[in-house]
């Protein structure tokens, strides 16, 4: 079965507790974040979900002979979704320590949110993390990567949180950054919103997760 998507897609695609599948759209109206078009597992037209706008998302942008790349700046604020068992939207823009659940863009059904003390990350890590960056994009783009990729563009504090996940359960984790390397941490809310506590994953920050169940999650790492 094949259904149509936006470029490009990274992630696992959403699928709710009736089989029907999130596939990313091409969103071309302006006052929306981005767009679903939601499939049944036979590949029928369900409907059209879209993400609502926080905020504007803030970018890099380079351009020579006729090519052009523009990249999320790194730790800036962005808008985040998912969805829940039962297909509601799940989206927030992480500026703000608010989350939303609705049906789609217009419906709002519940808010979650959570105070959030600040978290300073260190210049060494916004440095490290903009090297990183900058060599591999120099091969493209020469010179005109570190005129464009400046150090001071990385917010030295953190979003109050990175992604939004649901698991099969309908619990909601946000990620949050505490500056540790080697696990991620989350705050979890239970279905209904209700604050749960905070978790630490024995693994290292990313959005790559996978849930196989309420009980279980995986995350693919490379080493050496």
């Amino acid at each position: 079965t094949r259904v149509p998507s936006a470029c490009c897609l990274y992630g696992s695609l959403p699928v709710t507790a009736n089989g029907t599948v999130a596939a990313p759209g091409p969103n071309s109206r302006p006052e929306y974040s981005g767009m679903f078009l939601r499939f049944t597992a036979a590949a029928d037209f369900v409907d059209t979900v879209y993400v609502p706008k926080g905020g504007e998302e803030r970018y890099w942008e380079l351009a020579q002979d006729g090519g052009s790349m523009r990249m999320t700046i790194p730790s800036t604020p962005g808008q985040r979704s998912a969805f829940t068992p039962s297909g509601d939207l799940v989206h927030a823009w992480t500026g703000d320590y608010r989350i939303l659940i609705g049906r789609n863009a217009t419906d709002t059904a519940r808010i979650i949110s959570l105070e959030a003390a600040p978290v300073e990350r260190s210049r060494e890590e916004r440095a490290s993390r903009l090297e990183a960056l900058i060599v591999p994009n120099e091969k493209n783009w020469g010179p005109k990567v570190r005129e464009t990729f400046k150090l001071d563009d990385i917010p030295a504090t953190a979003t109050p949180f990175e992604n939004i996940m649901v698991d099969p359960a309908g619990a909601i984790w946000a990620q949050v950054y505490t500056g540790d390397t080697l696990a991620t941490d989350y705050d979890v809310f239970d279905s209904t919103g209700v604050y749960l506590g905070r978790v630490k994953a024995p693994w290292q920050p990313s959005r790559a997760v996978s849930w196989g169940s309420p009980e279980l999650a995986a995350r693919i790492e490379e080493n050496e």
